[in-house]
């Protein structure tokens, strides 16, 4: 199977190039440039960079909350809280990077 970017020769078994990296799947219904793969990509990668966004967000807040802010006296559901916030925070970011990458 030759590569349609570089046109490097790849094992017939292959999901991508070893060159170039480029997928060498075009078998999809539509091809990979098509617009539903386009938006089915767009969405994926909005979904998951929302998740790694929220995770960070929770792991911020969480560290600002104990570490930086620790002479400062807060109770256990002030700092839950905080975390809850800064997950949503970090969710509404990764989401808004993951659609604007396309």
């Amino acid at each position: 199977m030759f590569c349609n970017k570089c046109n490097s020769e790849n094992l017939e078994t292959s999901l991508n190039c070893a060159k170039c990296g480029a997928s060498l799947v075009t078998s999809v219904v539509g091809g990979s440039g098509s617009k539903a793969y386009q938006e089915a990509v767009r969405k994926l990668d909005a979904h998951w960079f929302g998740r790694i966004g929220g995770f960070v967000g929770a792991a911020l807040a969480a560290f600002f909350l104990k570490v930086v802010f620790a002479d400062m006296y807060f109770d256990k559901q002030q700092i839950y809280l905080g975390i809850v916030l800064g997950a949503f925070a970090g969710l509404i970011v990764g989401r808004f990077i993951g659609l604007r990458r396309h």
